[in-house]
């Protein structure tokens, strides 16, 4: 028995047909397990490899060249920076001398503000070094600011910040 496919004549068995109907139910079985959308994008439902590319570094703010007054800080930016959760925040600096460097929440900042806490509440702070980098990851959206403190007690010389940058990724 044969079936009429094309109106040109061309015949195929019985037997073929339902090998093609069997692979064509494949494939529909298939795109269903694996997911297709209408546009033809696969999603698959197992275990995957999916590259993703690093994210892009945006410079928040860039200061060369300042000097911190003992006691003072350099504080980056001024009016602070607001970050989503899942984003990751970096101060790096490079100073004559050592400076004491936090990244502080707003609420944080503020006490930092009021008392000249030296950071003890900070997410996220170094040692004194005269090279530094510090990476907070934002676990919740909130302002943050990037601190550089001068704790050298009054009559000791400013540092001279050669450079500081504050970084989002």
């Amino acid at each position: 028995m044969t079936s009429k496919i094309k109106p040109e004549g061309t015949r195929i068995s019985q037997m073929s047909m339902r090998a093609i109907t069997l692979v064509l139910s494949l494939i529909a079985v298939s795109a269903a397990t694996i997911g297709c959308s209408s546009q033809g994008t696969v999603y698959s439902s197992g275990p995957t490899t999916v590259q993703t590319p690093m994210p892009e570094e945006t410079t928040i703010q860039t200061v060369s060249n300042q000097t911190v007054a003992p006691g003072k800080s350099l504080d980056m930016p001024s009016d602070g920076v607001a970050m989503k959760a899942g984003r990751t925040l970096i101060l790096t600096w490079s100073a004559d001398t050592q400076l004491e460097g936090h990244i502080l929440t707003a609420s944080q900042y503020n006490q930092y503000l009021s008392f000249r806490e030296s950071g003890k509440n900070s997410h996220s702070s170094s040692t004194q070094l005269t090279n530094g980098t510090i990476t907070l990851y934002v676990t919740s959206d909130d302002t943050f600011y990037a601190v550089l403190i001068n704790t050298a007690s009054a009559g000791s010389p400013a540092v001279q910040v050669h450079q500081a940058m504050l970084t989002e990724r």
